[in-house]
């Protein structure tokens, strides 16, 4: 049975995309993908002290939220993840000391419809 993993990149610098999925193509990964999200600034979460005891739902839409890059990509090796990683903090900065992103990986249990596509 092949083992499969996600590696998924929460991008802050926009700026920073495409050099980030090149990256992630000389460290081995196939087709990178990017989607765009919207959330509170890496590193801010949701922790303010104006939001009232009991909020209303409208408040907590009312947050300040930013524009960030979701990037992600199936690989087939645990290697390629730690790669991939060694290249994101090349291209982006080091993840543990700064805000600029947040990378994961984890173990897939199904996938289907890749058929002959190379990982």
């Amino acid at each position: 049975m092949d083992d499969f993993y996600i590696v998924v990149l929460v991008l802050a610098d926009l700026d920073l995309e495409e050099d980030v999925k090149q990256a992630w193509l000389d460290a081995g990964a196939s087709w990178p993908i990017s989607l765009d999200a919207t959330g509170p600034a890496l590193g801010q979460g949701y922790m303010r002290d104006d939001i009232p005891l009991f909020p209303s739902l409208s408040s907590l839409r009312d947050l300040d939220e930013t524009d960030l890059k979701f990037i992600f990509t199936i690989v087939r090796e645990k290697d390629t993840i730690q790669k991939i990683i060694a290249v994101t903090e090349k291209v982006i900065g080091e993840l543990n000391s700064t805000r600029n992103g947040v990378i994961f990986a984890a173990p897939l249990t199904t996938v289907a419809g890749l058929g002959k596509i190379t990982l």
